[in-house]
């Protein structure tokens, strides 16, 4: 079968116009692709490979919580009430008494705190959290089923009511602590020891109240456990955001910083994936009981370093991104481009003229063997080495002898003339390498006697004659010498 004439050059033509259509639709699109996007927060350029998890990229350092709110004690997990008004937060030590503590916020910063008596007993109350009009927190109050039990409080008009425990089938003789409603939902989540098997660690459940369903677990309620999140580690104090798509919680799972850490895990079509590390927040200490705002931009949590059994509460802020704009195209990017098209218009001028076709077979293997060799040179890691020097190779040391305007200065001070007589008698007298440099080469001795003379003339001292040291009045402080 006979190849249509000129089959390889139209190949080449097309080619090459292709590729130059392609890189010059890249040069134009490239700022606003994912993979190639920068971001800066204004200070320091960001990369991210999820463009979609902007609002948890970048986290500004932590500080502690403004107002009055730190003590040289234990101040545990906080809740934000839905009008703004209230920080409620826990403060003692769990087994000693911890109450729960309420301050009044004005401009975001909580004065005033105060303890809720109509909420605290003799026993402990602590974990707050608020739901639409409702105070939840933990408690291992009498009356209950046993360890910590979950109760509720209605809110309203910055008051509280008093404190009802949950429906039964919700509480065990286990801990039930850390409730987080669900946004918009009558489902609450929680943490509990309760036993699985040879497992008492603290894992995360979600409860669905059910009204008449004999099918439904522990009655009035259908509890299920979070398994995405759970491990053999601890998993505690849950807390949503408020569109409910993703949840904030604390663990000490081995792929931590270390201790306990924020995780962070975002839902999928109604499936919550795994759960990824807060960047930018956790350290080696304790980070703990997660709190987003509202607009999701500050988060306040609990933390700890590692050699202190207190805790205090800290504000985090999120970082507003910015896209920077892309790499202007440059005289390289506008060279390749040019070329592509150079190569499709001498192989289209090849068929008519010879000269013309050979310059463009020599420029067709010219691009070939630059694509090659940059494709090469990708794969190609540049190592430093370093080069011996044998003890035989011939070697000499050169001395640069002061300025006259260096030992004029020196001169001026007066301290430092035997200094700079040491230094030429260092370069009237060179060592044993220059010595041997001298008789290799004449004019390294020439030019040396030479710097060592003009130097020795420049540190000629003037000399006054006959002067003579005044009397010292009587009576004068005399001068101590100098050490």
């Amino acid at each position: 079968m006979k190849l249509p004439p000129h089959i390889g050059r139209t190949a080449v033509i097309v080619t090459a116009l292709l590729a130059a259509g392609f890189f010059a639709a890249y040069l134009r699109f490239a700022p606003y692709l994912a993979a190639g996007a920068r971001y800066t927060d204004g200070r320091a350029e960001q990369s991210l490979d999820d463009v979609g998890g902007l609002r948890f990229a970048v986290w500004d350092v932590p500080e502690l919580l403004q107002g009055a709110v730190n003590t040289e004690g234990v101040e545990g997990r906080a809740a934000l009430s839905p009008d703004g008004r209230l920080l409620v937060f826990s403060v003692g030590e769990p087994g000693l008494n911890a109450n729960l503590w309420q301050a009044e916020l004005v401009d975001g910063v909580p004065v005033s705190p105060r303890p809720i008596t109509r909420l605290n007993s003799a026993s402990d109350e602590l974990s707050p959290a608020f739901g639409a009009d409702t105070l939840y927190f933990a408690s291992n109050r009498s009356g209950g089923r046993g360890g910590l039990d979950l109760y509720e409080a209605r809110y309203e008009d910055g008051g509280f009511g008093p404190a009802v425990r949950l429906a039964p089938g919700l509480n065990t003789a286990a801990d039930e602590t850390d409730p987080a409603p669900v946004p918009g939902t009558d489902r609450i989540s929680f943490a509990s020891n309760r036993s699985r098997g040879r497992r008492t660690d603290f894992d995360l459940y979600t409860a669905s109240p059910v009204d008449e369903d004999p099918a439904a677990a522990d009655g009035a309620w259908r509890i299920e456990p979070f398994a995405v999140l759970n491990t053999p580690f601890e998993e505690r104090e849950p807390v949503y955001t408020a569109d409910g798509r993703g949840l904030l919680y604390a663990s000490d799972r081995i792929d931590g910083m270390g201790s306990f850490d924020l995780w962070r895990s975002v839902q999928n079509l109604g499936t919550w994936q795994p759960p990824e590390n807060v960047p930018g927040l956790n350290t080696s200490g304790v980070e703990r009981a997660p709190l987003p705002s509202a607009d999701g931009f500050t988060l306040l949590f609990v933390g700890a370093p590692d050699d202190v059994r207190t805790s205090d509460l800290y504000r985090a802020r999120s970082v507003e991104l910015f896209r920077l704009p892309g790499r202007p195209v440059g005289w390289l990017d506008l060279t390749i481009l040019g070329l592509l098209l150079l190569l499709a218009l001498l192989a289209w001028l090849g068929r008519r003229w010879e000269t013309l076709d050979i310059l463009y077979k020599c420029l067709l293997v010219s691009l070939l063997v630059h694509l090659a060799m940059m494709l090469w040179f990708r794969e190609v890691e540049v190592e430093p080495e370093s080069v011996p020097i044998q003890d035989s190779a011939p070697s000499f040391k050169v001395r640069i002898a002061p300025s006259r305007e260096t030992m004029s200065r020196s001169r001026e001070r007066g301290g430092e003339l035997e200094v700079g007589r040491e230094t030429i008698a260092q370069v009237s007298a060179p060592g044993r390498q220059s010595m041997e440099a001298e008789l290799t080469d004449p004019s390294l001795s020439d030019a040396a006697d030479r710097a060592a003379a003009e130097a020795a003339a420049a540190l000629e001292a003037p000399q006054v004659a006959g002067a003579e040291a005044p009397e010292r009045a009587p009576g004068s402080v005399p001068t101590p010498e100098r050490p």
